[in-house]
């Protein structure tokens, strides 16, 4: 595995620092997640993008298809299984967040 370093002002990173605190997940799992969704959905998109896939032998994620895939996966129930291939369903909120009110709206809901 290799590592990335980003940079980004004070601010954003003790935001960074207190979501993922929120969900018991390290910083490195939050970007790994947010940049193979943003690379794996440009590829679902754009041939050129797809062509790179294809040269470095990477497989389209199996929750390309799933329009639930995306920052709600940290709280979905589901979350390994849908990783994996194994769960074809949609998102199942874990009681356990249910502070997060926000998670899963649907475009006509308003977040307080």
């Amino acid at each position: 595995m290799k590592k990335v370093q980003v940079t980004m002002p004070d601010n954003e990173h003790a935001a960074l620092k207190d979501y993922c605190s929120a969900f018991d997940v390290t910083m490195s799992e939050v970007m790994y997640e947010a940049a193979k969704m943003y690379m794996h959905k440009h590829s679902d998109k754009c041939g050129h993008i797809n062509g790179i896939f294809k040269f470095r032998k990477i497989k389209a994620d199996k929750r390309i298809a799933k329009e639930c895939w995306g920052q709600d996966c940290l709280t979905c129930t589901q979350q390994v299984e849908c990783r994996v291939g194994a769960y074809t369903g949609t998102w199942q909120k874990d009681q356990k967040y249910e502070i997060y009110s926000c998670c899963n709206l649907s475009s006509n809901e308003e977040v307080n």
